[in-house]
């Protein structure tokens, strides 16, 4: 059965530091679970970039596989394109010398696309009402006008 995915963005959180760094909240939600937990505050921007850079490149290179990645902790997402297209995901804790899978779904590609760019606009809304211009706010508005439709 596929699992509805959410990936959570929380505005009222967003906050820019000196060095134009912007924190905010940013996780994963299906049902009841969160990942890494409900509230996590991670450079947003930054993962944001990320993901959508990642998705991109396994949509246009037509790869089976790609990892979404957080800053702060050891902490990622696998996506794994199955035999019936649809997407495996895995959602990892890494230490040393092992990876702890806390949690796996299946999910379709066009709802993890919708949530990405979803959560990418409503974070680019936020950042232009702010007037906070970084370089890598100006990566993300490319990453959202290059996003596969």
């Amino acid at each position: 059965m596929l699992e509805l995915i959410e990936i959570i963005v929380n505005p009222e959180s967003f906050n820019k530091n000196r060095l134009d760094s912007i924190t905010g909240e940013i996780y994963f939600k299906i049902n009841d679970f969160s990942f890494p937990e409900e509230g996590w505050n991670d450079f947003v921007i930054v993962i944001l970039n990320w993901w959508l850079c990642a998705f991109k490149n396994f949509h246009a290179l037509n790869d089976d596989s790609f990892e979404m990645l957080f800053m702060d902790g050891p902490l990622k997402v696998k996506a794994k394109k199955n035999e019936s297209n649809e997407l495996e995901m895995v959602f990892i804790r890494s230490y040393i010398d092992f990876e702890d899978c806390i949690y796996t779904i299946k999910c379709s590609e066009s709802n993890l696309k919708k949530e990405l760019l979803k959560a990418a606009r409503k974070t680019l809304g936020e950042i232009s009402n702010q007037n906070w211009q970084t370089s890598d706010t100006e990566v993300l508005k490319k990453q959202i006008l290059d996003f596969p439709r």
